[in-house]
C-alpha cells in the first residue's frame, strides 16, 4: 500500500514539474512574439527557440529533482 502512495506521488510531482515547463515555454513564447511585434528582437535566429526549449527543459529537470529530494 505505501508503495502505492509513493509511486502516485511521484507522479503527481513528476506531472507538476512538466505543467510547469509546458506553461513557462507557452509564457515565453507569447513573449517573444509579443515583442517581435513590437521590433525588440532580444536573441535573433536559431537561438531565440532553442533558449527557449532549454529554459523550460532546465525547469522540468530542476523542478524533478526538487521533488524527488523531498
Amino acid at each position: 500500500m505505501s508503495q502505492d502512495t509513493s509511486t502516485i506521488k511521484q507522479l503527481k510531482a513528476r506531472q507538476n514539474a512538466l505543467l510547469h515547463g509546458i506553461l513557462l515555454m507557452s509564457v515565453l513564447l507569447l513573449a517573444d512574439t509579443y515583442l517581435r511585434t513590437r521590433s525588440y528582437i532580444l536573441i535573433d535566429g536559431i537561438w531565440d527557440n532553442t533558449f527557449i526549449i532549454v529554459a523550460a527543459f532546465t525547469l522540468i529537470f530542476f523542478g524533478n529533482d526538487y521533488k524527488r529530494s523531498l
